[in-house]
């Protein structure tokens, strides 16, 4: 058997360390992809929950909101994320809002999707209501408080049981075996369908309405009268 000569086994000696920085280049473009670039192009986590009426998504850089409040004609914001007031992202957020015809609210929703059940309750009487509508509801992932909140809209408005609604959360990034959240309204539901129930019964008019917010909750509009 002929012996490869020393030109070809240099040559492909040089061809392995090719082949491994071509690996690596590729590899840490999907990091920056997956990282950096991609929520600078696209709306992150971003999903419809009614066409024309509810938007969710994750927490959106200044220019991605910018285009979002544009093509959807937001009028409402509801950042349950927007207690952690000197987060950049929150600032920078509210920077975008401010000057614009649009309502922005903050809720003070755990990252684990776990919350006050009242407030939950109060997310889902604004996301329904027409005069606040178009609503973009997010949190800072998308996935978990934002997931609760549109489970529970699908199952306080549109009549879906929590079973039903609850496989949506995973096209939007919350772990099926991350069990806190379902056992969060599992537990919490019952109180939550009773503050709804009060909510909607009492007529009380969401920050977007003409009477303005019913409960002093923050709000951000053009006139930059937020607090």
């Amino acid at each position: 058997m002929p012996t490869p000569s020393p030109r070809r086994r240099s040559g492909r000696v040089r061809l392995v360390p090719l082949l491994v920085a071509s690996v690596l280049v590729i590899a840490g473009g999907a990091v920056l992809w997956h990282k950096v670039i991609r929520d600078q192009v696209m709306p992150k986590n971003f999903g419809v929950v009614a066409e024309g009426q509810i938007y969710r998504s994750g927490q959106l850089t200044p220019r991605m909101l910018e285009q979002v409040i544009e093509s959807k004609g937001i009028r409402t914001i509801i950042a349950l994320n927007g207690s952690e007031t000197h987060d950049p992202r929150i600032i920078a957020e509210r920077a975008v809002v401010d000057g614009r015809p649009v309502t922005w609210l903050p809720f003070g929703m755990s990252g684990d999707g776990t919350g006050d059940p009242a407030e939950y309750a109060r997310v889902v009487q604004i996301m329904n209501d027409p005069a606040a509508q178009p609503v973009l509801v997010h949190c800072a992932a998308g996935a978990q408080r934002t997931s609760v909140a549109t489970i529970l809209y699908r199952h306080l408005v549109q009549g879906e049981s929590i079973t039903e609604a609850y496989p949506e959360s995973f096209e939007f990034k919350h772990e099926p075996e991350d069990w806190r959240l379902l056992a969060y309204l599992s537990e919490a539901l019952p109180a939550i369908e009773q503050a709804y129930r009060e909510l909607t019964s009492s007529g009380a008019m969401s920050p977007g309405s003409t009477g303005g917010p019913s409960d002093g909750s923050a709000v951000s509009t053009a006139d930059g009268d937020a607090p």
